[in-house]
């Protein structure tokens, strides 16, 4: 038998051009394994022994960071990680995975890396796993914010000072009110209000105060308007935002007759803005 089987095997291989064939010359087995192939894959077909390949039968995609929810400083890195599970719970080495957002075209790969790339907004960011049997796994952490380290809602108290003489009479006034103030997504504007109630010349007005500023790292300045019903006033301002504080101070003198400087110091009460995405 072994001379016919020889034969058939040559006439085999030369007709097959760049094929191989290969066989399997165990005498303690009762037949013959062949295995042919066309020379543009593996060598192996699809009866492979099943034991030799690799269960990934139940297995699951957990995402660690970012978590649902979470915010991340726009234009600094953030931890992106992730890992596939077997179907005991215990993490795998397979690290083909794919990062992607409904916010925009960013795409990262890998188990485990930091990136900058995420754009402003709230967006929701998947992952996809396609395990080599052919099964996908996918994973979305929703909530996730993305903007400027110093965005938030600002709130705290505004004083004011008004001093000066008029006929020879002395005027003093003061006027404490709260003030709130909201940094925008990119950390560059700083905008708000305040309303508090001034005594002035036998006349109870309200002071509206409305904050126009600039946000230039730590530094902040811009304009105050103050419209005191029958006057308005504009301040330049000098200020300071660090370590979730924003501080301001303003003076000026409305011609030549009565003082005015005010103040004011907010602390973030939130991450959140009115205008977020």
């Amino acid at each position: 038998m072994r001379a016919p089987i020889l034969l058939s095997l040559s006439l085999l291989a030369a007709c097959g051009g760049s094929g191989t064939v290969s066989f399997n010359d165990d005498t303690s087995k009762t037949g013959t394994d062949v295995t042919v192939s066309d020379g543009s894959g593996d060598g192996t077909t699809d009866g492979e022994d099943p034991e030799e390949i690799e269960d990934w039968t139940g297995s699951t995609l957990i995402v660690d960071s970012p978590v649902s929810g979470e915010v991340l400083p726009y234009g600094e890195d953030s931890d992106f990680v992730a890992s596939v599970l077997d179907a005991s719970g215990n993490e795998t080495d397979f690290d083909d995975l794919v990062w992607t957002t409904n916010a925009s075209d960013w795409s990262e790969t890998g188990a485990d890396f930091a990136s900058d790339g995420l754009d402003i907004g709230t967006q929701a960011i998947s992952v996809e796993a396609t395990l080599p049997d052919g099964t996908l796994l996918r994973n979305t952490v929703g909530g996730v914010r993305v903007q400027h380290p110093d965005t938030g809602t600002y709130v705290g108290n505004l004083a004011v000072d008004i001093s000066g003489e008029f006929n020879d009479f002395p005027i003093t006034a003061a006027c404490i009110g709260a003030a709130i103030v909201e940094v925008d997504l990119y950390g560059e504007t700083a905008t708000g209000d305040s309303t508090c109630i001034v005594s002035l010349l036998g006349f109870t007005v309200d002071a509206l105060h409305v904050f126009d500023f600039a946000v230039d790292g730590d530094e902040v300045y811009g304009n105050v308007s103050l419209d005191l019903s029958f006057f308005q006033l504009e301040f330049e301002v000098a200020g300071a935002l660090s370590d979730g504080v924003v501080s301001a101070q303003w003076a000026t003198d409305y011609a030549g007759l009565v003082d005015v400087a005010g103040a004011m110091e907010l602390e973030r009460l939130t991450t959140e803005v009115s205008s977020g995405e």
